[in-house]
């Protein structure tokens, strides 16, 4: 289903699925080297996929700060990620720590 057409079409997908993981790997990829400081540790996340994505399509990111604590250099980050019809894929929380 995820990139042969005629099965993905059997299962009643209209084109190949994306890999939902693949989205709690970009995120990883956003923890260790962009947000907020490039250098913070993934200590849990949760993970809620709400809807398929096709291969080919845009997905946006938005990633928010709901709670800081900085004593602990913990940080709690809310999780978003829309489609390009702003159709909801993934909602999740991570706890982080900030290295730096």
């Amino acid at each position: 289903m995820h990139t042969d057409h005629s099965f993905a079409k059997k299962l009643n997908y209209k084109e190949p699925i994306g890999y939902a993981f693949l989205i709690t790997t970009l995120l990883s990829k956003i923890y260790g080297t962009i947000f907020p400081g490039g250098s913070e540790l993934c200590l849990s996340q949760n993970c809620n996929f709400k809807d398929i994505y096709y291969v080919g399509d845009i997905l946006s990111f938005q990633i928010k700060v709901i709670q800081k604590n900085v004593d602990l250099r913990l940080a709690t980050l809310e999780t978003k990620v829309t489609n390009q019809n702003h159709k909801i894929i993934f909602t999740g929380t991570s706890v982080m720590q900030l290295i730096k």
